[in-house]
């Protein structure tokens, strides 16, 4: 979003929900044993300079959106004052608003609308985009759409679960019936969304972007095994780490990892 690298940015540690507010972060004087004295500490905020590629498209006269997980700080460290007009969740929790994945949810601290029921955030969003698209299908705009799934607490639809909870037990890496659950809510928004685009005739004058989270460690070249209680979650390869899937919709042939998340 920003063109920079998390190293660059000294955004290293996913810290954008603590309160305390840390722009210069300074180098540690001492540490627990067994802790590199040296290390430095992180950002706790994305700094309100930082230019993004929401302030690029509407500096361009682009209809600008946000939608999902920020995690990059609260108020007023939020994406209203990065370049973005409209905004649908977007505020500093770690995962899903209120720690739950289905609603309904305070209006005011998640910034997501009054729901009927409890539908399921990522569901919410999805709405919301479409929304989006349909009122502004005549304007350029640039929407960044970034789903609270898959991320803790692990919930899904029982009903959902339940579909996969055969074919996860035979699995080798996707052993995880919740997981899957949660997985299908991502596609089924994604989906959601690249319909509404067909729907809308823009298909083909669309830019469709699917970033991958970047790589912690050599060990993102496994499945991830037994973690919190869910056994083995699934094999992530190959859109994780630094992985970019650009489709540019007409095009006779998409890169690899598109064709893969296909």
């Amino acid at each position: 979003m920003t063109g920079q690298t998390v190293a660059h940015l000294r955004l290293t540690q996913p810290l954008g929900h603590v309160r305390e507010v840390v722009l210069d972060p300074q180098e540690r004087t001492r540490a627990a044993p067994g802790l590199p004295m040296t290390k430095l500490e992180n950002r706790t905020r994305l700094p309100l300079e930082t230019f993004t590629l929401g302030n690029l498209f509407q500096g361009a006269g682009y209809k600008t959106a946000f939608l999902g997980k920020w995690h990059l700080g609260h108020d007023p460290y939020i994406p209203e004052n990065f370049g973005f007009e409209f905004v649908v969740g977007g505020r500093g929790t770690p995962g899903p608003p209120q720690n739950r994945f289905f609603g309904p949810w305070d209006p005011e601290t998640s910034n997501l609308p009054p729901v009927e029921g409890s539908p399921n955030v990522d569901d919410v969003l999805g709405d919301q985009v479409v929304e989006f698209m349909t009122r502004h299908r005549n304007d350029p705009f640039f929407i960044a759409f970034w789903p609270y799934n898959v991320h803790a607490p692990f919930q899904a639809d029982p009903e959902v679960i339940q579909q996969f909870r055969e074919r996860a037990d035979r699995a080798d890496f996707q052993q995880s019936a919740i997981m899957a659950a949660m997985v299908k809510t991502l596609d089924d928004n994604v989906g959601k969304v690249m319909a509404a685009l067909d729907e809308l005739g823009l298909t083909d004058n669309t830019i469709l972007i699917f970033p991958s989270i970047p790589p912690v460690s050599k060990a993102w070249k496994t499945p991830l095994i037994h973690f919190q209680g869910l056994g083995k979650i699934a094999q992530n390869l190959p859109t994780f780490g630094n992985h970019r899937c650009v489709d540019f919709q007409g095009l006779e042939q998409a890169n690899d990892a598109c064709k893969v998340a296909k």
